[in-house]
């Protein structure tokens, strides 16, 4: 992944205080890879029986991703997965308010909203790998496949991802609460306005 994204968040970034909303939060799955579910509790499990192991990339496909105060959402599935590659197909932003973690060793996690996310105050991001975040339509891979935002089924590929791609104007991202990636890996914003700043653990 380019890190001439690092340069567009160092630019763009501004510290903006966060206003938490009073959505109800959700996470629904939009039956790409399986039942259109609700997970019902609090503290989500998001495991490799909910998505498509593909080689060494582990792909969800969400209609609404959404965690309240409180709340948490934690991806689980085998070591060997490289890349978490999520996906929301709804028709509005993501709020994340709560905890989002990954218990796979060294995985990246990607999560693609073309409408946007808002990170709240009570916000803790903790992945072992990479992270990176974005409006974008669709996500690039080094063998030219496309995994997008609207397609369902979904295209999906074995090779590693490289780019992020636009259709139209980007959904803007809201930035708080504390992130944290692996030791020597990357915290990545892309999208339009990024509003907020990337504050570590």
């Amino acid at each position: 992944m380019s890190r001439q994204y690092h340069h567009f968040i160092i630019i763009n970034l501004i510290i903006i205080q966060f206003f938490s909303t009073s959505s109800h939060a959700e996470i629904t799955f939009d039956g790409s890879f399986g039942p259109a579910i609700t997970l019902p509790e609090k503290n989500y499990t998001i495991g490799v029986d909910k998505g498509r192991l593909i080689g060494k990339n582990l792909f969800h496909s969400f209609q609404k991703f959404d965690i309240n105060p409180g709340e948490s959402a934690t991806f689980t599935g085998p070591d060997m997965v490289a890349n978490i590659i999520g996906r929301v197909t709804g028709n509005h932003p993501s709020h994340i308010d709560g905890s989002l973690k990954s218990t796979i060793p060294n995985a990246d996690l990607y999560l693609l909203n073309p409408h946007g996310f808002m990170l709240g105050d009570n916000a803790r991001i903790n992945i072992n790998g990479s992270f990176y975040l974005s409006s974008a339509n669709y996500l690039r891979f080094a063998d030219g496949q496309r995994f997008d935002t609207i397609s369902i089924p979904p295209l999906l590929s074995v090779a590693a991802p490289t780019a992020f791609g636009f259709l139209h104007n980007p959904g803007n991202i809201t930035i708080g609460g504390k992130v944290k990636a692996g030791e020597e890996k990357e915290l990545t914003v892309v999208g339009g306005e990024a509003l907020g700043s990337l504050n570590g653990i």
